[in-house]
């Protein structure tokens, strides 16, 4: 009958919806997790060319053993840096693992260029 028909109908298209609600929750948990793997990624690899610039500057050995004791202080400073960016390290890998599951679990077969720079990150 029409009214068999309609009821059948509604059920499934309230069953869609509540499919759809349920996919895009899972989508925004998926963004979040992309937003906080990029500004994370932009910050550290933003931190290490700094490094790397700092580190690439030529030393010459030849001054007096004041200047060597300040250069020794710089990089004692920059020791320290590496080693206070460790949690920021971590961070970053957990979250890029978070990521990686969620796009595991989505059943998506298309692989995002966040995963592909996360995994190029290891």
């Amino acid at each position: 009958s029409v009214s068999e028909s309609l009821s059948d109908l509604n059920e499934q298209w309230g069953n869609l919806l509540s499919r759809l609600d349920e996919r895009a929750k899972e989508l925004n948990e998926g963004i979040s997790l992309a937003k906080k793997y990029e500004r994370l990624e932009k910050e550290l690899v933003s931190w290490l060319n700094d490094c790397e610039a700092r580190l690439d500057k030529p030393v010459l050995l030849t001054g007096s053993a004041k200047e060597m004791e300040q250069l020794v202080k710089k990089l004692e400073g920059l020791r320290s840096e590496v080693s206070s960016r460790r949690s920021l390290m971590e961070t970053l890998v957990s979250t890029g693992q978070d990521y990686e599951s969620f796009v595991a679990e989505s059943g998506d077969m298309t692989t995002p260029k966040l995963l592909l720079g996360y995994t190029d990150c290891q």
